[in-house]
């Protein structure tokens, strides 16, 4: 008996995608399982990580993107364009990533350096304070519980046109092909960049979504006519949420007495603030601040312990807080125009439209789901068990 697995990992997905626009996977609301997906707070770069562990954050110690790291950025040279007039910077520096992002295949051809130096660098923060700051690209801790499932089947792994280390093999949605492998894993990030770009509710998104429904459509029909049995799964890493409102924490924290970086670091992700400070007196004045502001949530210890936040250093930050749903901290340090940016994740995950997704030809137990009982719920039906310590479990 030969049996093929379809995996599709469909980037910053939120459930109410799924409807009359995507027949498909609508259909397996009703024939197999259709499950909201409980997120982590932040973005793909610790997201990600927290599937293929089935851990929390702070244990495989990945969060997001920038990191304190004064010893090892590669961002100093950028002090030598502090006298360049702010706005033009800002324009300037963002547009030159526009190439690499709307012309994919010049990409291959683009120097190390222009990675590490130029398209890394968050193009509106201040000169004189991106020497502070790094890309984390260090590994996460733990163990990637695919290889449990790699001891056991062959997979074929393919992306769309970023090119990520596991998704090497690159094709647009419309291209995707089975392989002779017993697991063919399909990865889109165009969901994502489409819902940052055009808005959750846009037409775009909506034509994407189609797009994709009848590459799954048309994959899992091929497959079962060639195989004995199939096995289906497809799920996201979180939603996306509308971008309404705005709120302009630079200008809030100009009311203390202090100043960056004498006095403390503050990084302006796109929802969510972080700092860095030693000074007990400073520390507390901050926290105070945040708090009086009502779109802020100051993620105290407690809360931090909640999402799995609570890092063993403070290269991610001494304090953080995130900004309410639907609200876009601007200025940040990644976009000069309000409008540039009409879809964000990143906030409390327990807001609705934070959600991911979970769809499967396999009817579940349970009614909720988690981020971290992905990988422990496909091997389950994989009949792999899982060689190392997970926090996940399997909902079947």
């Amino acid at each position: 008996m030969k049996n093929k697995t379809l995996i599709f990992f469909l980037d910053a997905v939120r459930p109410d995608y799924i409807g009359r626009n995507t027949p498909f996977m609508n259909s397996l609301k009703k024939s197999g399982s259709f499950l909201k997906l409980d997120t982590l707070l932040g973005y793909s770069s610790g997201i990600w990580p927290s599937i293929w562990t089935s851990t929390y954050q702070d244990q495989h110690n990945k969060f997001l993107v920038y990191q304190y790291d004064p010893a090892g950025s590669k961002f100093k040279w950028f002090s030598w364009f502090k006298f360049m007039p702010a706005k033009l910077r800002q324009y300037f520096f963002a547009s030159l990533k526009v190439p690499y992002y709307f012309m994919p295949k010049i990409r291959k051809y683009l120097p190390k350096i222009y990675h590490e130096r130029l398209l890394d660098l968050p193009p509106t923060i201040n000169p004189t304070l991106a020497k502070y700051f790094s890309v984390d690209k260090s590994s996460y801790s733990g163990y990637n519980l695919m290889k449990d499932i790699e001891k056991k089947y062959s997979i074929d792994y393919t992306g769309d046109h970023i090119n990520l280390p596991t998704f090497k093999k690159a094709a647009p949605v419309e291209e995707w092909k089975l392989s002779n492998n017993d697991i063919d894993f399909f990865f889109t990030y165009d969901t994502d960049g489409f819902g940052h770009t055009y808005g959750p509710k846009s037409k775009e998104i909506k034509d994407l979504m189609n797009r994709i429904d009848k590459s799954i459509k048309r994959l899992y029909r091929e497959a079962d006519k060639k195989y004995d049995d199939v096995n289906l799964f497809i799920f996201s890493d979180h939603g996306m949420c509308e971008v309404n409102k705005f709120l302009d924490v630079q200008q809030e924290l100009i009311k203390l007495p202090y100043k960056m970086p004498e006095d403390y670091l503050a990084f302006f992700d796109a929802s969510m603030v972080r700092f860095w400070v030693k000074d007990k007196k400073v520390r507390k004045e901050i926290i105070k601040l945040i708090k009086s502001v009502p779109e802020l949530t100051y993620l105290s210890e407690s809360l931090r312990d909640k999402y799995g936040l609570n890092f063993k250093d403070r290269r991610f930050g001494d304090l953080m807080c995130i900004v309410e749903p639907e609200t876009r901290i601007f200025p940040d340090y990644f976009a000069p125009v309000k409008s540039a940016i009409k879809g964000l994740h990143g906030y409390d995950p327990n807001f609705e439209h934070s959600k991911g997704v979970w769809l499967s030809n396999h009817k579940s137990k349970r009614k909720k789901m988690h981020i971290i009982d992905i990988i422990p719920s496909i091997a389950d039906k994989l009949k792999v068990k899982l060689s190392k310590k997970v926090q996940g479990k399997t909902i079947y």
